[in-house]
Formats: C-alpha cells, sequence, structure tokens
C-alpha cells in the first residue's frame, strides 16, 4: 500500500486494498465449493516452470496451495495488490513483466529454479494480448521443465477485464491438467483463454 510524506498508509490505498480483501475471501468461500482435479502433477520433473493464461488466475491458490511455488507478478497498480494477496495466501512472489522489468523479473524466476523452486508465470499478461505467449517463458526452459495448466470449467462467471477473467461459479467442476508445453503446443497445454 502506498505510503504517503509522513510514512502512513493513504485512505484510498486503504479501502482499495481492503476491498480486494474481502474480494479474496468471497473467492476463498467459492472456492471451498469447488470440485478440483488435477492430473499429470505426479508424472512431471522438478524444478518445474508453470503457465497458465492470466485469465484463470483466481484459480492458483486452488491449484498450488501448498506447494511453495514463486510466482510472477507485474509492477503496475494492481499488480501491487496482487502480490499483496499472494503473499497473504502463502505463495512466493517476485516483481516484473513484459513493460516493466520484466528482464529482471525472469532472472529472479530462474534464480527460483535454480534453488529447487517451482515458479509460475501467465505469458499473456500483464496486458495482453490474451491467449498470445510471449517470449518470457521459453527463456526459462534452460532451467526448469515447462509445463503448461490447462484449465477446464463446467460453470463461470467472465468478468470484461482485458483478459476476460473467468470466476468458477459455486459447485463448478474444474479439471487442471499438467501438460508439457513448448512453442508448438501452446493451444493444446494452455487450452482456451
Amino acid at each position: 500500500m502506498k505510503k504517503g510524506c509522513t510514512g502512513e498508509l493513504s485512505l484510498k490505498s486503504l479501502i482499495e486494498f481492503s476491498l480486494y480483501l474481502v474480494f479474496y475471501f468471497i473467492i476463498l468461500l467459492l472456492g471451498s465449493t469447488w470440485r478440483v482435479r488435477v492430473y499429470g502433477w505426479k508424472e512431471r520433473g522438478r524444478p518445474s516452470v508453470f503457465a497458465f493464461w492470466h485469465s484463470k488466475i483466481l484459480l492458483l491458490y486452488f491449484i498450488f496451495q501448498q506447494r511453495g511455488i514463486c510466482i510472477l507478478v507485474s509492477k503496475s497498480r494492481d499488480g501491487d495488490i496482487a502480490h499483496r494477496l499472494l503473499r497473504l495466501a502463502g505463495f512466493r512472489t517476485v516483481r516484473g513483466s513484459s513493460s516493466k522489468g520484466g528482464t529482471a523479473g525472469i532472472l529472479l524466476l530462474k534464480k527460483h529454479l535454480n534453488m529447487g523452486i517451482d515458479v509460475g508465470i501467465t505469458p499473456d499478461g500483464p496486458k495482453g494480448p490474451p491467449g498470445v505467449a510471449k517470449d518470457g517463458v521459453f527463456f526459462l526452459d534452460r532451467f526448469g521443465k515447462l509445463y503448461g495448466l490447462n484449465v477446464n470449467v463446467n460453470k463461470f462467471w467472465r468478468l470484461s477485464t482485458w483478459d476476460g477473467m473467468i470466476i468458477p461459479k459455486p459447485f463448478a467442476s474444474i479439471e487442471i491438467h499438467v501438460i508439457p508445453l513448448s512453442r508448438e503446443n501452446i493451444p493444446e497445454a494452455l487450452g482456451e483463454v
């Protein structure tokens, strides 16, 4: 949250973070009703790079819960909030994006891979276009095995955001397929936006 000249949090930042915190707990409540199945998790090698479309970012907690993964988060204002919420949920984060500090962010992910820590990245984030993978994810294949997360949700709401973010409805069934990723199989490995 942004600090003013006196070092105090601004009221606007506090209200904004509080709203996101409420949203986070709503997602946790909703998520407790979802039926999540993950296929292919055990067949993978470590360390690994997991790529997933930005539109499915809300499912992170339910996919990687308790797995100690490090997520690349944008240096944008929205990224500040995502960073705080991910840290609150127990994730490690590094900051960077294609437009601000991308190289530094990728190098920090490389450092985590070298320490044996799995990493996660949205190849179409932070600004899109949706469903178009940028090259950063493929740079990481030298340091960890690349996997796409093909996420299928049977019932969801789609927000009118740049990425068409999805929020699964109560009691939705969610299937996540962990598939080896290459430049040639992006549609198969990452699925639909």
